[in-house]
């Protein structure tokens, strides 16, 4: 669906096919969800670097520039570890909703159809510290012209609009000298056929997996195949949300 998401996946090899798991869903599905599908995916953003868990402060580039050619990637900045993270939530997304038999619009012919081309980004103040996918627009949930013209044309019965920030946090140790781990938070404001908001949730998950770091230094491809993991679960929450 997006070449650029598809090109980075080979740098971390197989870690990156997610096999979906169960999981533990939010306490209360969408109601009348059968009267929602299929949902439209119609935005998919992030923050523009990982922070640090109660901390403005980003992780920085690591050790990226120390352990590896700068050719041989395109995650040696902060804002390209999210350009690549969010494309890989989106890959995600998706797969858990084929996977789990939620009926879902092609993200292709969603991003093909004439009123998403035709869609003027949302220009919010933060707009620029916002990143997403490779022929995604930034677009907000109170768009309801847009809705319903992407309802019209594609047949969509709800809308998602997806923001996920990755985060790190000292799993044990002091002044980020120790181990750490990721974590991932995923809001959904989800809209029916006419824009009307039905349902604001975040969802959250840690990674299974913990790492070193010294001094707020590591190594970057390591952190970025932690998130997997989290990834997979906040995706299989709001998936399961359908199914409840």
């Amino acid at each position: 669906m997006n070449m650029k998401g598809k090109a980075v996946f080979p740098v971390l090899g197989s870690l990156f096919l997610i096999f979906l798991v169960s999981c533990v869903s939010s306490p209360k599905g969408f109601k009348n969800a059968e009267t929602l599908l299929p949902v439209g995916i119609v935005a998919v953003t992030a923050d523009d670097r990982i922070l640090w868990y109660g901390d403005e402060e980003d992780t920085g580039a690591g050790l990226f520039d120390a352990l590896f050619d700068k050719d041989d990637g395109e995650v040696d900045d902060p804002r390209s570890q999210a350009e690549f993270l969010v494309s890989a939530s989106e890959q995600v997304l998706f797969e858990s909703l084929k996977n789990r038999n939620v009926s879902f619009v092609d993200g292709e012919a969603m991003l093909a159809s004439g009123p998403y081309s035709a869609g003027e980004i949302s220009r919010v103040r933060n707009w620029s510290s916002i990143v997403y996918p490779e022929n995604y627009k930034y677009f907000m949930h109170s768009d309801k012209d847009l809705i319903r013209a992407l309802a019209s044309e594609t047949g969509m019965k709800s809308a998602a609009f997806v923001h996920f920030s990755f985060y790190t946090d000292i799993s044990a140790g002091i002044a980020k000298t120790g181990s750490m781990y990721g974590f991932v938070t995923m809001e959904v404001n989800l809209t029916d056929s006419e824009g009307k908001r039905i349902a604001n949730r975040t969802y959250t998950a840690k990674t299974d997996e913990t790492m070193p770091v010294k001094g707020g230094l590591y190594d970057t491809r390591e952190l970025l195949e932690l998130f997997p993991s989290a990834l997979n679960a906040v995706c299989g929450d709001f998936v399961s949300d359908f199914l409840r």
